[in-house]
């Protein structure tokens, strides 16, 4: 019985001294790897602390103060915290310089392109178009400013037909060479010329035509090989919005009986439209 006691209570003291050992034993992964992440991360701290100090050291052989130390030291906080610039997708290329916009002179309304032209609008209509009138002490209604010739921008799409031979069978103002074979044209040449129809607005604000013009113009190029070139077309143009003086008020006559201001209403008002462009 003695025997056994003594047997049982040193199994008991061994099991209690190697329990922390076992204890150690089981969970050895998890203290090693936050160890090992302890020793990366120092020595990267010290890695960055030795290129510091070099680059201080190198500073100092140069003739550093301790202002150009300081903003050195700033600057090189500054670039490792700053994340690096994302690249886009169209830019995958080095030196590689993005497409310039060229300028053609050519301008959207709607969603449709236009290019653009100069236009003089000579009035058509049986009522002057008014800008501003006023009434004399005597109570006559004069008119100060008229808009019946009217010089505006415009935008215009033309159709340009490129007949075969001289404009109109006119020497000196343009040719198309073509070639023809059996009384029928087999090429081409650049055209020098052409004529067509076109049609011309005038923009307002939110898509709206503040006036519209058709008619057909002729344009020549002075280089065949160019898109350039000088076009001038004659039409017909309505404005739908032209300020006239109202229903019985007449220009250089006294208002209507019980009135006292002029009074103006809108109207739609035909013209000639005479119109330059500059490009085929």
């Amino acid at each position: 019985m003695r025997y056994s006691a003594l047997t049982a209570l040193a199994g008991a003291a061994l099991i209690v001294t190697a329990a922390p050992a076992l204890a150690q034993t089981a969970a050895p992964s998890e203290a090693g790897r936050l160890a090992e992440q302890w020793r990366v991360a120092k020595r990267a701290e010290l890695l960055r602390r030795q290129a510091s100090l070099v680059a201080e050291i190198a500073a100092l052989d140069k003739g550093a103060t301790p202002d150009t130390l300081a903003a050195a030291a700033a600057q090189e906080e500054k670039n490792a915290r700053a994340e690096p610039p994302e690249k886009k997708d169209d830019d995958k290329s080095e030196g590689k310089k993005p497409e310039e916009k060229k300028e053609d002179g050519k301008q959207k309304f709607g969603g449709i392109e236009f290019g653009v032209g100069v236009s003089f609008t000579a009035d058509l209509g049986s009522r002057d178009r008014i800008g501003e009138a006023m009434l004399d002490p005597n109570g006559i209604v004069r008119v100060k400013d008229e808009n019946n010739g009217r010089a505006r921008i415009m935008l215009e799409s033309h159709y340009f037909f490129t007949p075969c031979g001289r404009v109109f069978g006119i020497n000196g103002l343009g040719r198309n060479e073509c070639t023809i074979e059996n009384g029928r044209v087999k090429s081409r040449a650049p055209a020098s010329w052409g004529i067509g129809p076109f049609v011309a607005l005038q923009p307002g604000d939110e898509n709206v035509i503040e006036a519209i013009g058709m008619g057909f113009m002729i344009g020549f190029r002075k280089n065949p090989e160019t898109t350039q070139s000088f076009n001038f077309g004659i039409g017909y143009v309505v404005d739908p919005n032209t300020r006239v003086l109202g229903d019985g008020v007449l220009q250089d006559q006294p208002l209507p009986v019980g009135e006292t201001e002029i009074r103006y209403k809108e109207t739609a008002q035909s013209g000639l439209l005479f119109l330059a462009s500059f490009s085929f």
